[in-house]
Protein backbone atom coordinates (compact mmCIF):
# COMPACT_ATOMS: atom_id res chain seq x y z
CA UNK A 1 0.00 0.00 0.00
CA UNK A 2 1.38 3.40 -1.09
CA UNK A 3 1.66 6.27 1.92
CA UNK A 4 0.41 9.61 0.91
CA UNK A 5 3.44 11.06 0.34
CA UNK A 6 4.97 8.80 -2.06
CA UNK A 7 7.73 10.00 -4.47
CA UNK A 8 7.78 13.27 -3.18
CA UNK A 9 10.73 14.57 -1.36
CA UNK A 10 10.95 16.66 1.54
CA UNK A 11 13.50 19.46 3.30
CA UNK A 12 13.01 19.26 7.63
CA UNK A 13 15.01 21.63 8.96
CA UNK A 14 16.80 20.88 12.49
CA UNK A 15 15.69 17.14 12.41
CA UNK A 16 18.29 15.28 14.68
CA UNK A 17 16.55 15.65 17.14
CA UNK A 18 13.14 16.22 18.99
CA UNK A 19 10.21 17.30 16.74
CA UNK A 20 12.25 17.96 13.70
CA UNK A 21 13.05 14.37 13.57
CA UNK A 22 9.94 12.83 15.05
CA UNK A 23 8.22 15.35 11.81
CA UNK A 24 10.73 13.82 9.11
CA UNK A 25 10.50 10.38 10.32
CA UNK A 26 6.64 10.47 10.00
CA UNK A 27 7.10 12.04 6.68
CA UNK A 28 9.41 8.90 5.78
CA UNK A 29 6.94 6.60 7.19
CA UNK A 30 4.65 7.98 4.43
CA UNK A 31 7.04 7.72 2.00
CA UNK A 32 8.48 10.40 1.46
CA UNK A 33 12.16 10.81 1.04
CA UNK A 34 13.75 13.22 2.93
CA UNK A 35 16.66 15.51 3.52
CA UNK A 36 17.12 16.89 6.86
CA UNK A 37 19.83 19.37 7.96
CA UNK A 38 21.33 20.31 11.82
CA UNK A 39 24.19 22.62 12.73
CA UNK A 40 26.03 19.27 14.20
CA UNK A 41 26.10 16.09 12.78
CA UNK A 42 26.65 13.91 15.55
CA UNK A 43 22.95 12.75 15.43
CA UNK A 44 22.62 12.51 11.69
CA UNK A 45 23.35 8.53 11.26
CA UNK A 46 20.88 7.57 13.59
CA UNK A 47 18.29 9.74 11.88
CA UNK A 48 19.35 8.07 8.77
CA UNK A 49 18.92 4.62 10.07
CA UNK A 50 15.36 5.52 10.99
CA UNK A 51 14.47 6.86 7.66
CA UNK A 52 15.88 3.51 6.01
CA UNK A 53 13.54 1.96 8.74
CA UNK A 54 10.97 3.07 7.51
CA UNK A 55 12.02 2.18 3.70
CA UNK A 56 12.48 6.00 2.75
CA UNK A 57 15.46 7.23 1.34
CA UNK A 58 17.45 10.16 3.28
CA UNK A 59 20.25 12.46 3.41
CA UNK A 60 21.63 14.38 5.45
CA UNK A 61 23.27 18.47 5.09
CA UNK A 62 24.90 19.89 7.81
CA UNK A 63 23.63 23.28 7.42
CA UNK A 64 23.59 26.42 10.28
CA UNK A 65 20.41 28.33 8.48
CA UNK A 66 21.65 31.50 10.26
CA UNK A 67 23.92 31.50 7.06
CA UNK A 68 22.09 32.77 4.56
CA UNK A 69 24.60 30.63 1.65
CA UNK A 70 24.03 27.67 3.91
CA UNK A 71 20.38 27.80 3.81
CA UNK A 72 20.20 28.40 -0.05
CA UNK A 73 22.94 25.34 -0.25
CA UNK A 74 20.67 23.06 2.06
CA UNK A 75 18.04 23.37 -0.73
CA UNK A 76 20.20 23.08 -3.95
CA UNK A 77 21.54 20.31 -1.97
CA UNK A 78 17.99 18.46 -1.98
CA UNK A 79 17.24 19.31 -5.46
CA UNK A 80 20.25 17.90 -6.65
CA UNK A 81 19.95 14.62 -4.95
CA UNK A 82 16.78 13.56 -5.57
CA UNK A 83 15.87 16.02 -8.57
CA UNK A 84 12.98 17.70 -7.43
CA UNK A 85 11.54 19.49 -3.78
CA UNK A 86 8.02 18.98 -3.20
CA UNK A 87 7.77 19.87 0.62
CA UNK A 88 10.07 22.39 2.82
CA UNK A 89 9.57 21.81 6.71
CA UNK A 90 11.04 25.04 8.34
CA UNK A 91 11.57 23.66 12.38
CA UNK A 92 14.89 25.07 12.99
CA UNK A 93 15.24 27.63 15.49
CA UNK A 94 17.91 29.12 18.42
CA UNK A 95 17.22 29.20 21.59
CA UNK A 96 17.92 31.92 24.59
CA UNK A 97 18.16 31.23 28.12
CA UNK A 98 14.85 33.04 30.12
CA UNK A 99 15.37 36.44 31.01
CA UNK A 100 12.29 39.70 31.30
CA UNK A 101 13.11 42.56 28.30
CA UNK A 102 15.18 44.62 30.11
CA UNK A 103 17.96 42.53 30.30
CA UNK A 104 17.80 41.53 26.93
CA UNK A 105 20.39 42.48 24.75
CA UNK A 106 20.65 43.31 21.29
CA UNK A 107 22.31 40.19 20.23
CA UNK A 108 19.79 37.85 21.97
CA UNK A 109 16.77 39.41 19.34
CA UNK A 110 19.02 39.16 16.64
CA UNK A 111 20.30 35.82 17.57
CA UNK A 112 16.68 34.55 17.55
CA UNK A 113 15.75 36.98 14.51
CA UNK A 114 18.40 35.42 11.96
CA UNK A 115 17.87 31.61 13.31
CA UNK A 116 13.62 31.64 12.77
CA UNK A 117 13.01 34.51 10.29
CA UNK A 118 15.39 35.01 8.26
CA UNK A 119 16.59 31.30 7.79
CA UNK A 120 12.74 30.54 7.06
CA UNK A 121 12.97 33.17 4.64
CA UNK A 122 15.98 32.00 3.27
CA UNK A 123 15.14 28.77 2.18
CA UNK A 124 11.20 29.45 0.96
CA UNK A 125 13.03 31.86 -1.31
CA UNK A 126 15.36 29.07 -2.72
CA UNK A 127 12.86 26.67 -2.64
CA UNK A 128 10.18 28.72 -4.58
CA UNK A 129 11.00 28.37 -7.71
CA UNK A 130 11.49 24.45 -7.38
CA UNK A 131 7.78 24.69 -6.41
CA UNK A 132 6.87 27.18 -8.81
CA UNK A 133 7.75 25.49 -11.55
CA UNK A 134 6.63 21.65 -11.03
CA UNK A 135 3.32 23.35 -10.50
CA UNK A 136 2.92 23.64 -6.87
CA UNK A 137 4.22 22.65 -3.11
CA UNK A 138 4.08 22.20 0.56
CA UNK A 139 5.59 24.81 3.15
CA UNK A 140 5.04 24.38 6.89
CA UNK A 141 6.64 26.69 9.40
CA UNK A 142 7.04 26.85 13.12
CA UNK A 143 5.62 29.54 15.27
CA UNK A 144 4.11 29.07 19.02
CA UNK A 145 1.16 29.70 20.96
CA UNK A 146 3.56 32.21 23.18
CA UNK A 147 3.32 34.58 20.81
CA UNK A 148 -0.46 35.37 21.43
CA UNK A 149 -0.06 34.93 25.33
CA UNK A 150 2.78 37.22 25.10
CA UNK A 151 4.96 34.60 27.55
CA UNK A 152 7.02 36.25 29.57
CA UNK A 153 10.75 36.47 29.68
CA UNK A 154 11.07 35.03 25.98
CA UNK A 155 10.58 38.55 24.09
CA UNK A 156 13.40 37.46 21.53
CA UNK A 157 11.70 34.22 20.93
CA UNK A 158 8.13 35.44 20.87
CA UNK A 159 9.10 38.18 18.33
CA UNK A 160 10.89 35.68 16.17
CA UNK A 161 7.62 33.22 16.04
CA UNK A 162 5.40 36.57 15.42
CA UNK A 163 7.35 37.41 12.51
CA UNK A 164 7.68 33.89 11.17
CA UNK A 165 3.50 33.87 11.75
CA UNK A 166 3.76 37.14 9.30
CA UNK A 167 5.83 35.35 7.37
CA UNK A 168 3.95 32.55 6.63
CA UNK A 169 0.66 34.30 6.02
CA UNK A 170 2.21 36.91 3.40
CA UNK A 171 4.07 34.29 0.77
CA UNK A 172 0.14 32.32 1.58
CA UNK A 173 -1.13 35.21 -0.26
CA UNK A 174 1.92 35.61 -2.85
CA UNK A 175 2.26 32.14 -3.63
CA UNK A 176 -0.92 30.69 -4.02
CA UNK A 177 -1.34 31.37 -7.40
CA UNK A 178 1.29 29.05 -8.25
CA UNK A 179 -0.37 25.97 -6.08
CA UNK A 180 1.93 26.60 -2.94
CA UNK A 181 0.33 26.27 0.02
CA UNK A 182 2.18 27.91 3.43
CA UNK A 183 1.29 27.36 7.26
CA UNK A 184 2.51 27.79 10.17
CA UNK A 185 2.17 25.06 13.45
CA UNK A 186 2.66 25.74 17.18
CA UNK A 187 3.34 22.80 18.85
CA UNK A 188 4.16 21.43 22.59
CA UNK A 189 5.99 18.01 21.84
CA UNK A 190 7.84 16.02 24.57
CA UNK A 191 10.89 14.69 23.36
CA UNK A 192 13.08 11.76 24.58
CA UNK A 193 14.88 14.30 27.17
CA UNK A 194 11.29 16.28 28.08
CA UNK A 195 10.10 13.27 28.89
CA UNK A 196 12.94 12.01 30.99
CA UNK A 197 12.85 15.49 32.40
CA UNK A 198 8.87 14.75 33.55
CA UNK A 199 9.13 11.15 34.55
CA UNK A 200 11.37 12.06 37.07
CA UNK A 201 9.49 15.10 38.24
CA UNK A 202 6.39 14.31 38.80
CA UNK A 203 5.63 17.56 40.35
CA UNK A 204 7.03 19.54 37.52
CA UNK A 205 5.15 16.84 35.14
CA UNK A 206 1.63 17.65 36.81
CA UNK A 207 2.15 21.33 36.76
CA UNK A 208 2.98 21.59 32.63
CA UNK A 209 0.33 18.66 31.70
CA UNK A 210 -2.27 19.82 34.55
CA UNK A 211 -2.35 23.06 32.19
CA UNK A 212 -3.10 21.04 29.04
CA UNK A 213 -6.68 20.43 28.68
CA UNK A 214 -5.64 16.94 26.89
CA UNK A 215 -3.37 16.28 29.77
CA UNK A 216 0.04 15.74 28.33
CA UNK A 217 2.42 17.35 25.79
CA UNK A 218 2.58 16.15 22.02
CA UNK A 219 4.67 12.54 20.84
CA UNK A 220 6.89 14.20 18.41
CA UNK A 221 6.08 11.59 15.14
CA UNK A 222 2.99 10.44 16.41
CA UNK A 223 0.95 13.83 17.77
CA UNK A 224 3.42 16.68 15.67
CA UNK A 225 4.38 14.74 12.88
CA UNK A 226 1.24 13.30 12.10
CA UNK A 227 -0.20 16.68 11.76
CA UNK A 228 2.23 17.94 9.55
CA UNK A 229 1.92 14.94 7.39
CA UNK A 230 -1.31 15.97 6.69
CA UNK A 231 -0.96 19.32 5.85
CA UNK A 232 1.44 18.46 3.08
CA UNK A 233 -0.36 15.34 1.83
CA UNK A 234 -2.70 16.25 -0.97
CA UNK A 235 -5.89 15.93 1.20
CA UNK A 236 -5.08 19.35 2.87
CA UNK A 237 -4.63 21.61 -0.72
CA UNK A 238 -7.00 24.04 -0.61
CA UNK A 239 -5.26 24.48 3.11
CA UNK A 240 -3.03 27.91 3.31
CA UNK A 241 -2.14 30.95 5.37
CA UNK A 242 -3.22 29.37 8.91
CA UNK A 243 -1.20 29.10 12.12
CA UNK A 244 -2.45 26.16 13.63
CA UNK A 245 -1.90 24.94 17.40
CA UNK A 246 -0.46 21.17 17.44
CA UNK A 247 -0.83 21.83 21.59
CA UNK A 248 -3.62 19.73 22.80
CA UNK A 249 -5.28 23.02 23.72
CA UNK A 250 -2.08 24.64 25.87
CA UNK A 251 -2.80 28.19 24.29
CA UNK A 252 -6.21 28.29 25.94
CA UNK A 253 -4.45 28.59 29.49
CA UNK A 254 -1.41 30.24 30.57
CA UNK A 255 0.85 27.35 30.79
CA UNK A 256 2.51 29.19 34.24
CA UNK A 257 4.03 25.36 34.63
CA UNK A 258 6.79 25.59 31.37
CA UNK A 259 8.74 27.82 32.93
CA UNK A 260 9.72 24.70 35.58
CA UNK A 261 11.41 22.87 32.02
CA UNK A 262 14.87 23.40 31.50
CA UNK A 263 15.34 25.77 28.93
CA UNK A 264 17.51 23.53 27.03
CA UNK A 265 14.77 20.85 26.12
CA UNK A 266 11.42 23.72 26.21
CA UNK A 267 8.76 21.80 24.64
CA UNK A 268 7.13 24.84 22.99
CA UNK A 269 8.88 25.18 19.37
Amino acid sequence: MMGRLENRVAVVTGATQGIGKGIALRLASEGASIVFCSRNSELSEDVLAQIAARGAKGAYVQADLTQKEQAEHLISEAVARFGKLDILVNNAQSRTPPAPITERDDEDFRGLYEGGVMGSLWTMKAAFPHMRDAGGGRIVNFSSFSVSVGMPNKSDYNVAKAGIAALTRTAAQEWGRYGITVNAVCPAGANEAIQAFLDSNPEASSAITGEIPLGRLGDCENDIGAAVAGLVCDDTGFVTGHVLMLDGGAHLRPMRGAGKLPVKIAPVS
